[in-house]
């Protein structure tokens, strides 16, 4: 008896990218939709070595959609309300782009003033 694979089919794969866009990982879309864990991951591999990519670019659109959404909440809510959990939600889903970046600073005895940054990723 054969493996069975998930066919994406456009209405799954739209299901997919919107359950991505509203931040869900992709384990809990699994679940969500019923699929086999680490379905998804498996499939965007299999696809890439092939050469497709509907469901990789499924995910880069609701990646988009995503941090597009979270930065529009802090520019309108800049002023008026409170902007900190899209903040920290796009620090959490994209940490080399939007979380803080750490310095430490340092002076010897000598006066010499030492600089210690996170490594680049």
């Amino acid at each position: 008896m054969g493996k069975t694979r998930t066919v994406y089919t456009p209405e799954l794969l739209k299901k997919i990218e919107e359950y991505a866009t509203l931040g869900y990982p992709q384990r809990e879309i699994e679940k969500m939709l019923g699929l086999k864990e680490d379905s998804l991951s498996d499939n965007k591999y299999r696809n890439k070595k092939k050469g497709k990519t509907d469901i990789i670019e499924a995910f880069t659109r609701a990646d988009r959609a995503f941090e597009k959404k979270h930065l529009e909440n802090i520019s309108d809510f800049a002023i008026e309300k409170d902007w900190r959990a899209s903040r920290y939600l796009l620090s959490i889903r994209r940490p080399q782009v939007f979380s803080e970046k750490k310095r430490l600073e340092l002076n010897t005895p000598e006066g010499i003033s030492i600089q210690v940054l996170p490594p680049k990723k």
